[in-house]
């Protein structure tokens, strides 16, 4: 999208601050499209998690209707008495969450969990249940401790008005999904399957980011986050994942308020260097960058 309503001083502003990150930062997630380097110590951790005696696999994400389906993988020799879970959307995940609630277990081996008045978005489910002998078991996989699925049931949005839709940093998201709706008509139109699922997951980040980031210190946890979603896109498409990434970053950054937030971002995020999350990630010696993904891919039962 072009950006003919930028001055001459903010090309000039986007220029000098663009230039000033990429000599000064090399892990800089904003300035480069290409993966920051694994400059870590291959040094071998031990996983996350102990994997649990039982599985749940998703069976309808994304979800049209009124009820995720999963299904419960148990050994012969557990008899399951009950059944708890916890649905958490991942835009509250810094919320306080609700307690464990009775689910429905239907033909002994299928979780249905109502989801009609849930909003769209990327979820975790938490699961624990209870055998004959009254022993509690938590779901768990080697890298985390929930499925995860999403809920996809509007999958176009009414065009926006582009005046309104760039009257304000956030613009309008007619669905509440977290994602700009000209963003995810733009992707629904041209994407499918997992790219399209990664693609609204980077885009909601984006969102996230420009509307969260008050200061230097949220401002590096969205920033954190950005490379944890990228990192996904790379599972999928792993020799042009950056083209789209780019091609996604363009439309957010259309008004000349959301490039000074990005700008702004971009040189609180100087010299960070690589979060967290991506250090043990590449520590731990695993190659399934898939797990950085908020829904379920093809390898979802190798985790």
């Amino acid at each position: 999208m072009k950006s003919q309503f930028l001055s001459s001083f903010s090309l000039l502003l986007v220029s000098s601050a663009l230039a000033m990150s990429n000599k000064h930062t090399k892990n800089n997630h904003f300035s480069k499209d290409t993966k920051a380097p694994h400059r870590i110590n291959k040094k071998k951790i031990k996983p996350f998690f102990q994997k649990s005696a039982f599985d749940v696999i998703p069976l309808n994400s994304p979800v049209k209707e009124s009820l995720a389906k999963f299904r419960l993988e148990v050994p012969m020799e557990m008899k399951i008495m009950e059944v708890k879970v916890k649905l958490v959307n991942t835009r509250d995940l810094n919320k306080e969450q609700k307690d464990f609630s009775d689910a429905k277990i239907v033909n002994e081996k299928e979780l249905h969990i109502p989801i009609s008045k849930l909003p769209p978005g990327f979820y975790r489910l938490y699961v624990k249940v209870k055998d004959t002998s009254k022993r509690e078991h938590i779901f768990r996989r080697i890298f985390h401790d929930f499925v995860r699925f999403v809920i996809d049931n509007s999958l176009e949005v009414p065009v926006p008005d582009p005046k309104v839709n760039n009257m304000t940093l956030g613009g309008i998201d007619s669905d509440n999904d977290g994602i700009r709706d000209d963003v995810q008509r733009y992707i629904n139109e041209n994407y499918l399957g997992d790219m399209n699922l990664a693609l609204k997951q980077y885009a909601q980040q984006v969102q996230e980011s420009l509307l969260n980031s008050q200061d230097k210190e949220s401002s590096n946890y969205n920033s954190g986050k950005l490379f944890e979603v990228s990192e996904c896109l790379s599972s999928i498409r792993p020799t042009d994942y950056h083209v789209h990434r780019k091609k996604i970053k363009g439309i957010y950054l259309n008004t000349e308020a959301r490039v000074k937030k990005e700008l702004q971002m971009n040189l609180w995020f100087h010299g960070q260097g690589l979060p967290e999350s991506i250090k043990n990630f590449y520590a731990s010696g695993s190659e399934d960058e898939s797990i950085f993904c908020a829904f379920p891919s093809g390898k979802e039962k190798l985790l």
